[in-house]
């Protein structure tokens, strides 16, 4: 969408075109640096958390626990923590909800899905807890975010 608003711009060219173009510009950059920040990890961060982070990322509608993504990525459960910690500034289950709720406000806004089937798979066992988390971690109930 921001792509579309700067070929609109360019090709209409009302006054002041060149200042919105260099705003969506901007939040294009904004855009770009969020996804990549949100779905790569530096190359040299230990293979451990690469592992355990792909597999969030990758089964985050399944019941995880610390205890299989630490067995999966070939740790202890303390040792995995501690990668979270360092190089996260966060903890397994922290970034495992931010990374269910991430993909909750995705769906909302690109679905026509309802709350309680979103809530479902994304990994939520309850509406309730699924809306305290949301609310935690977006600001606001999951069915406020289109408004």
């Amino acid at each position: 969408q921001t792509i579309r608003q700067i070929i609109s711009e360019l090709t209409a060219k009302r006054p002041r075109h060149e200042q919105l173009v260099m705003l969506h510009y901007a939040e294009l950059q904004l855009h770009l640096c969020r996804y990549l920040e949100e779905n790569f990890l530096p190359q040299d961060y230990p293979d451990a958390l690469k592992q355990a982070v792909n597999n969030v990322r990758s089964n985050y509608a399944q019941p995880l626990s610390v205890r299989t993504m630490a067995t999966q990525s070939g740790v202890s459960e303390r040792y995995l923590r501690r990668l979270f910690t360092l190089y996260l500034h966060t903890n397994p289950n922290d970034f495992l909800n931010r990374t269910r709720i991430g993909k909750a406000a995705e769906l909302i806004r690109q679905t026509t899905l309802s709350i309680k089937e979103i809530c479902f798979q994304c990994g939520f066992r309850s509406q309730a807890h699924f809306s305290r988390m949301f609310k935690r971690y977006e600001g606001c109930l999951p069915h406020e975010l289109n408004k």
